[in-house]
C-alpha cells in the first residue's frame, strides 16, 4: 500500500518535470527563433 502511494507520487513529479524541462526547452527554442528572424530582417 505505502509502495503504491509512493509510486504514483513519484510518477506525478516525473510528469510535472518533464513537462517542465519540455516547456522551458520550447520556450528557449521560441526566443531562439525570434531573435534570428529578427536579425534577418534588419
Amino acid at each position: 500500500m505505502y509502495g503504491e502511494t509512493y509510486f504514483k507520487q513519484t510518477t506525478s513529479k516525473l510528469y510535472y518535470w518533464q513537462g517542465a524541462i519540455s516547456f522551458g526547452i520550447g520556450g528557449a527554442l521560441l526566443v531562439v527563433y525570434i531573435v534570428k528572424y529578427f536579425n534577418w530582417m534588419n
